[in-house]
């Protein structure tokens, strides 16, 4: 759970026993959460290092062995480097605008003490779900700015918790001011790189194929890519995976049976069921993920190499799909020595177009680099475009 730093994990007598060199899991079932909790889990929620397995006993302070968790006392915590984890308890602030200048910068406060954030500026937070004009003031009582604020009551905001939002004038001083009187504050803390998002993410707000539609769309630069992001914002991906996690969970359960109750007579056609039920769930996964990499190219764009001899034209035919005169044009051969790239949109896939040195043998170090570094582009490139001169010699 998010920002608890101990995470308890109920053992039953028989998932444990002893052993010479130390004491270990026995259950496949307890190992595997254990190695998700200590591997995965913990250092994905706090970014420290993978917490260990710690014994704990219990109230009677029996319970702080090996042994007494086999007799049924005690309990396994996972406790990590508390002076790293990131704390759920913090309030944290960001700005949420763009760095710069602009007409207005929101800076965004989050957690249990963001309606209490404005007293050190000299005003009241309005009520929630209402915006309220007000002056801010700085630690010396001069003022700050005038601000729109804005206040969300959790659980019925983005993040889950109190969030209040300061709509300043986007003067870069005025940033500055805000975000550095903030930081200042007992119980405040700038927020880390995609801590909003993770608030949002442990108090329900969002999935983790939400999480990704989110970042998706921030990054958008065509329509296309807008809208596959929205899609998948708005579950295209979440009932397949939800009817895919049932499907799962049943051939599970199936499977548990059949082992558990081997001398029992079972059905008959129990395990062809479960074979047939295997190979349908892998086709339905199939089906819908290949798609023949059209939303990894939607999402990641396509990169297009111009390759061919030297003066075929390629250069020119950069600057007439980039619309501008991005690479040098000259009757002179070998004039191109590095890659030249620009970036277009192309029917709402971004393509990135590389103008690549001429191919042909030269004692020119400096223009041999420049046909080592096309070959090279056009390896590693999804579409290579050949370009040549019909009206050259050979």
């Amino acid at each position: 759970v998010d920002g608890v730093k101990t995470v308890l994990i109920p053992v039953e007598p028989d998932q444990m026993r002893s052993a010479a060199d130390g004491a270990h899991m026995a259950e496949s079932g307890v190992d595997a959460a254990v190695e998700m909790l200590v591997h995965r889990v913990c250092p994905r929620l706090s970014g420290a290092a993978a917490p260990l397995p710690v014994i704990q006993g219990d109230e009677t302070g029996t319970g702080n062995s090996w042994e007494d968790l086999r007799a049924g006392s005690g309990y396994i915590s996972f406790e990590g480097n508390e002076s790293a984890m990131r704390d759920s308890a913090d309030t944290i602030f960001a700005q949420a605008t763009p760095p710069g200048r602009s007409a207005v910068a929101v800076i965004r406060i989050s957690g249990p003490l963001a309606f209490d954030v404005l007293a050190a500026f000299g005003c009241r937070a309005p009520a929630p779900g209402r915006f309220a004009l007000a002056r801010l003031l700085d630690r010396d009582g001069a003022p700050l700015d005038e601000a729109l604020l804005l206040a969300m009551k959790g659980p019925r905001s983005s993040t889950g918790e109190d969030v209040l939002e300061i709509h300043a004038h986007g003067s870069m001083a005025v940033s500055a001011a805000i975000l550095a009187q903030l930081g200042t504050l007992k119980g405040f803390r700038p927020a880390g790189p995609g801590e909003f998002t993770q608030r949002m993410f442990a108090n329900g707000k969002i999935d983790l194929l939400g999480t990704e539609a989110l970042a998706d769309l921030i990054d958008a630069e065509t329509d296309r890519q807008r809208l596959q992001a929205w899609r998948q914002r708005d579950g295209a991906l979440h009932g397949p995976v939800e009817a895919w996690r049932a499907a799962l969970v049943a051939l599970a359960a199936n499977l548990e049976a059949l082992i558990d109750f081997a001398d029992e007579e079972l059905p008959v056609e129990l395990l062809d069921r479960i074979g047939a039920e295997t190979r349908d769930l892998a086709a339905a996964i199939e089906a819908v993920l290949d798609d023949g990499g059209e939303g990894e190219r939607v999402r990641s764009g396509v990169t297009v190499s111009l390759a061919g001899p030297v003066n075929a034209g390629k250069s020119t035919l950069l600057n007439r799909l980039a619309g501008r005169p991005v690479a040098i044009v000259s009757s002179q051969a070998g004039t191109t020595r590095d890659i030249v790239s620009v970036r277009i949109d192309l029917d709402g896939v971004p393509v990135t177009v590389q103008d690549t040195a001429g191919m042909r043998d030269t004692a020119d170090l400096v223009e041999a680099e420049g046909v080592r570094r096309a070959e090279t582009a056009a390896r590693e490139a999804d579409i290579v475009l050949i370009v040549i001169d019909p009206g050259a010699d050979g």
